[in-house]
């Protein structure tokens, strides 16, 4: 594709009036884009065999952490490179374990918050112009400002919270080694992972970006180039 733009777009070929072929490259470019477009259409799969594992991921996590949780998932028809798929499946097993682990709270909190017990988890997969948008969302206690800060602080990582808005203090958790987790569990909590998943998807020309409120729960999207020929 590249090649065929190159020669498409060569002085030589603009100023030439070979029209018989001008002609002859003009019908290459458009076989070769058609070309393009089919094997895209080959590498893209559904998101419904990723979601279904992770469907189980969340059922045993639940029961591990004596959760009950309610799992949504939307998009599953959603096609992505299959490429893609691979290399975010590490990242959204992350995001759901921290999400049950950390997010949700017990059902004994979450009544006395009065909430139903029952917590709630969705993941959601749509497009969006050329990109995939994965969407993970919990009803659980939010992000605690405070908290993070109080870590960040203590590591070292900041120096003062003075000037930071809401969305750098909770960009603060994506740092190597940060964790406000008060307690290592044998489902996250270790200090390690958020900072892998950011790197994970901005490594493939894409970004992540969170939105949380205190008491009602929090929302992280990863935004992805659609397939990998869009990562340079």
């Amino acid at each position: 594709v590249i090649l065929n733009s190159m020669i498409f777009q060569d002085p030589v070929l603009k100023t030439s009036k070979n029209y018989e072929l001008y002609e002859k490259i003009t019908q290459a470019v458009k076989m070769v884009r058609e070309l393009q477009d089919i094997s895209m259409s080959m590498r893209m799969i559904q998101f419904k065999g990723l979601f279904q594992k992770m469907t189980r991921l969340v059922r045993d996590t639940a029961k591990k952490s004596n959760k009950n949780i309610e799992f949504l998932t939307y998009g599953s028809e959603s096609e992505v490179d299959r490429n893609l798929v691979d290399i975010i499946d590490g990242a959204l097993i992350h995001l759901l374990r921290n999400s049950i682990d950390h997010g949700i709270e017990s059902p004994q909190e979450r009544l006395q918050a009065g909430k139903p017990e029952k917590g709630t988890v969705k993941l959601s997969a749509f497009h969006e112009g050329g990109n995939v948008v994965i969407e993970v969302t919990d009803d659980g206690a939010g992000l605690n400002s405070e908290k993070i800060i109080s870590k960040a602080l203590a590591k070292g990582i900041i120096k003062t919270s003075s000037g930071l808005s809401e969305s750098e203090v909770y960009n603060l958790i994506f740092t190597p080694g940060f964790s406000t987790a008060d307690a290592v569990t044998d489902i996250s909590g270790r200090g390690v992972g958020l900072d892998v998943v950011k790197y994970t998807i901005e490594h493939l020309g894409g970004e992540v970006s969170m939105q949380s409120t205190v008491g009602s729960g929090t929302t992280i999207l990863l935004r992805l180039p659609l397939t990998m020929s869009s990562v340079k």
